[in-house]
């Protein structure tokens, strides 16, 4: 510091040094210097001695360290921290210091040098000028202190009691001499002191005495100056003190609290005095304790006296060692800190007698207890597990309940219920309305929309890259599905009153139709896919004429024109570029409405009407057709009723069904012709069409049939390849049920398809949810599976045996990849009833249709052969095909099974009050019937019976 301020202060920057010394400085002093200082150009707040800051507890310290860190954010402020090196490291291991010095650049300071050691000797004289050295005297100090280290105060030292010792204006060279030289000075007068000090006094007063005069800061080795106070010396050690004192070895002070204090005269006393270096180097274990001693006692006082800070041993062994060996070197508030330690101790002990005495009182009473308890927990913990119990199957009804009922909310929290459920118990319900959600969800590809409201109309664009929904609160909303994230549904449009909606194959025109007409056309802008350009087709006006809503909105296959199908006035079309009307208006013939209408072949258009006033699903509806070229209205379908219709993308196929039940496929054109028809016999489902929808090839047609599930929870949809004429299905979730007397709606969702054949994706309104189903066209294994009902999977071979409808073929499928392995025709008609796997898949049992006898087929890897048959016997009197002549009922079924791989168990169940079955193992390899246990005899008297059989009806 003594060479660093006066050059800040040349520079003309405002120096405050601040000694860290007791409590001082604290955060008030800080701010009080910014404030006194607040206009200076440059401020420096100097920190001297900071190694003394070390001797402060953490919180105290922390309030400094903050004071001095704000001021450094004060404009032209800055900190100076003066710290010796060898408490270098100790200040940086601080939890509070190192954030003072850690972060800040750090200057080493070395020797001083000889011009500077000049400086310091000669510069302060020059203030005074009838005061000089003697000869030879200030070149002695300068070179009696260069190179030796910490020179600087001793030289302060020497040169203070060099002006105290003046005479006649001149600092003498004897009274240096005298005094020892640099090196001695300290040394000389404190042991001459020390020497006079310590006549008539104890060894222990005078040893004290010094180890009160240093202290060891915690985390550090290195010593520093302390004070002792009057009240905490005895009379023996406060004379030396005295002693001392008059040779100026220590000095006098006073403390607020503490009273009269004295402390080394000056820090280079610890090094240089010998009699303390050595009483250091003997006593450093008591005085790093002591050091620790008060730092836990000031944080201890500091935090109100707790007893969580009391020491505790081992500790508290330790110190209570030291202050029965050095009582009187301890202040009274060190004995306080370590009696209150034992004091806790002791209580500690107590208590735990206590305890103990009142555990030996408990024990013979527990153990009493501990009979009764184990009683009442047994009896409890039944009760607690009967009501866990209870309390999970309750919560596994009510979510499996509610799952249901969230359908129309959203289809994934409806899944969660139902997950719910079966992890709270594994129940009946829990176990059905998890089978039930996998079923809805197995053909599902993703959930791209729920919780809205009810979803009335949907669009796809012929990529897939974008879905287009309309809400039952007139939302008009757009989803880009071309991300793995689900979409976040987006307002296409500001108002809220949208009807239908339609987009083109490409997606770059999109058109919405208001519940009052209004027809408005979005375009694409080219500079930026994801803006339109709005165009109104059917405004106002035309409104004002005719308020009613359009039927149906539809493109043709390039997105070029577009039609609307309005009531009371026809089939309106534009051209989409500009939104210009194309074409006269395609007015129905009187009385009649146009319900649907579609762009065809050849320059066509065709439509569905239906009676003016009617629903537009009305079941008397007609199809007809328009020219383009001229205007003309023909009827190539005649005047059949017609429910409802779908025409494919590139117009050139329709699909409808006759009031007979019949599907028909028409080729469009300037002459429809027909090419496929199948009727409702052929497989239920077929007829009549809800919201049928075709691919833009017009290959494949789906069509939603109804609701299916225990719970009515799965929308089940028909696809049909129109070319091969083979089925298939996919089921959706669908919508909670709903009374439609009440609602007036259809149960067939919303649903649109787009994308090549070898691609079909279908999107499907499900309430406020929509999700997407990848359509895959229908294969021979599907067909079979539709149209022979009678289906046998094998789990473990991974096969499946299939019966067709007629009994006189039989065909085994390959469950994994669908294959067709194997087809046989059997020697004798099949029974509608389900055949029997061996457990090693090698064999097949199936009923044959007089239910009297037993096929035995051999399964070897891709072939199927008939082996033999087996004759089934029957009770006297009854026969298989005939009726019990007691009951007049038929024999009701025919169980099959294998008990190992080679013997069958068979039994013919029959109809009749004593109920009961004939059930014969057979050897499956031949037709030898090695034993017959009768479990149930043919007389009516009670006997055990094997579970009930199924009823039959009469064929």
């Amino acid at each position: 510091m003594a060479g660093v301020l006066p050059r800040l202060k040349e520079q003309r920057i405002r120096v405050v040094a601040l000694r860290a010394e007791g409590r001082l400085p604290d955060a008030a002093t800080v701010q009080e210097s910014l404030d006194e200082h607040r206009s200076a150009r440059g401020l420096v707040l100097a920190l001297d001695q900071s190694e003394a800051l070390l001797l402060r507890s953490e919180d105290e310290l922390r309030t400094l360290v903050d004071a001095l860190l704000d001021a450094c954010r004060h404009p032209g402020v800055a900190v100076l921290v003066a710290l010796r090196t060898d408490f270098q490291d100790a200040a940086l291991r601080h939890p509070e210091l190192s954030r003072l010095v850690g972060g800040a650049p750090a200057h080493q300071l070395g020797l001083m040098t000889r011009e500077q050691l000049t400086e310091v000797v000669r510069l302060p004289l020059r203030a005074y000028p009838g005061v000089e050295y003697d000869s030879g005297l200030a070149d002695r100090l300068i070179e009696d202190a260069v190179g030796r280290p910490g020179a600087l105060p001793l030289l302060g030292f020497v040169l203070t009691t060099l002006w105290d010792g003046q005479v006649g204006g001149r600092l003498r060279l004897d009274t240096y001499r005298e005094l020892g030289g640099l090196g001695g000075v300290l040394s000389s007068r404190a042991d001459e002191a020390w020497a006079r000090a310590r006549r008539g006094v104890t060894p222990q007063a005078a040893t004290g005495l010094l180890r009160a005069l240093v202290q060891l800061p915690p985390g550090s080795g290195t010593p520093l100056r302390a004070r002792l106070a009057r009240r905490d010396a005895d009379e023996e050690r406060w004379a030396v003190a005295q002693e001392l004192v008059e040779a100026r070895v220590l000095v006098v002070g006073a403390d607020p609290e503490r009273g009269e204090t004295v402390e080394l005269a000056h820090e280079a006393l610890i090094e240089h005095w010998q009699p303390l270096a050595e009483q250091l180097r003997s006593d450093r274990a008591f005085l790093t304790w002591r050091g620790e001693l008060r730092y836990d006692r000031a944080r201890w006082w500091r935090a109100g006296r707790p007893d969580g800070l009391l020491l505790e041993d081992p500790a508290l062994s330790v110190a209570e060692r030291w202050v029965g060996e050095r009582h009187d070197e301890l202040t009274e508030e060190d004995r306080e800190f370590v009696e209150a330690g034992a004091g806790l101790r002791d209580r500690k002990r107590q208590e735990s007698a206590r305890s103990e005495r009142r555990r030996r009182y408990l024990r013979v009473l527990w153990a009493v207890v501990t009979v009764l308890a184990v009683v009442a927990a047994t009896v409890v913990s039944v009760l607690y597990l009967n009501l866990l119990t209870e309390q999970r199957r309750l919560a596994s009804d009510r979510l499996a309940q509610q799952a249901a009922t969230l359908d129309s909310t959203s289809v994934t929290i409806s899944s969660l219920y139902a997950v719910g459920a079966y992890r709270a118990e594994a129940r009946p319900d829990a176990r059905s309305a998890l089978l039930a959600q996998y079923l809805r969800l197995q053909d599902v590809e993703r959930v791209v929309m729920e919780g809205r409201e009810d979803v009335q109309d949907v669009a796809l664009t012929d990529d897939g890259s974008f879905a287009y929904a309309a809400l039952g609160n007139g939302d008009f909303v757009r989803m880009d599905l071309r991300g793995k994230k689900r979409p976040d549904p987006r307002h296409f449009s500001t108002q809220r009153d949208t009807e239908r909606i339609a987009v083109s194959a490409d997606g770059s025109r999109v058109a919405r139709a208001s519940e009052w007409g209004l027809v408005t056309l979005g375009v694409q802008l080219p500079s930026d896919p994801d803006k339109f350009r709005t165009l109104a087709l059917r405004g106002v006006e035309a409104v004002k004429k005719n308020p009613r809503a359009a039927h149906d909105l539809r493109f043709d296959g390039d997105g070029k024109r577009l039609l609307a199908a309005v009531p009371g006035e026809g089939v309106l079309m534009w051209e989409t570029n500009e939104g210009r009307r194309t074409g006269r208006t395609l007015a129905p013939p009187r009385d009649w409405d146009v319900a649907q209408a579609w762009f065809a072949a050849d320059d066509t258009v065709v439509a569905r009407i239906v009676p003016s006033g009617a629903e537009a699903d009305d079941a008397q509806g007609r199809l007809v057709s328009w020219d383009l070229a001229d205007g003309s209205l023909h009827r190539p379908w005649d005047e059949r009723a017609t429910a409802s219709a779908t025409v494919s993308g590139n117009g050139r196929v329709l699909v409808t069904c006759t009031d007979q039940g019949s599907l028909e496929a028409w080729r469009l054109g300037s002459t429809p012709r027909r090419f496929q028809n199948w009727s409702n016999s052929t497989f239920p489902g077929l007829c009549p069409l809800h919201t049928p929808r075709l691919d833009a090839t017009g290959r494949y047609l789906i069509n939603p049939t109804g609701r299916i599930g225990t719970d009515l929870g799965r929308m089940r949809f028909l696809v049909i390849d129109l070319e091969k004429g083979w089925p298939a299905t996919f089921d959706t979730p669908a919508a909670a049920p709903e009374d439609q007397n009440i609602t007036g709606r259809g149960f067939a969702p919303p649903v649109a398809l787009a994308g090549p054949p070898s691609d079909l994706r279908a999107v499907v309104g499900v309430g406020g949810s929509i999700v997407t189903v990848r359509v895959k066209p229908p294969t021979s294994f599907d067909t079979n599976a539709l149209i022979n009902r009678i289906r046998t999977p094998d789990g473990p071979s991974g096969r499946m045996a299939v019966v067709d409808s007629e009994g006189t073929d039989l065909q085994l499928w390959n469950l994994a990849d669908h294959r067709l392995l194997a087809t046989a025709r059997p020697s004798r008609p099949l029974a509608r009833m389900y055949a029997a796997f061996s457990p090693d898949g090698r064999r097949m049992l199936t009923i044959a249709q007089d239910e009297r006898s037993v096929l035995v087929w051999r399964i070897d890897g891709s072939s199927l052969r008939e082996e033999h048959t087996l004759e089934l016997p029957a009770p006297p009197g009854i026969t298989a095909s005939g009726p019990d002549p007691t009951t007049g009922l038929v024999p009701s079924w025919i169980n099959l099974s294998f008990s190992d791989d080679d013997h069958a168990v068979i039994s013919g169940c029959r109809t009749s009050p004593a109920g009961g079955s004939t059930p014969v193992t057979w050897t499956a390899r031949s037709t030898v019937r090695p034993s017959r246990s009768v479990l149930s005899s043919p007389t009516r008297r009670p006997v055990p019976m094997p579970p009930p059989c199924p009823a039959k009806p009469r064929r």
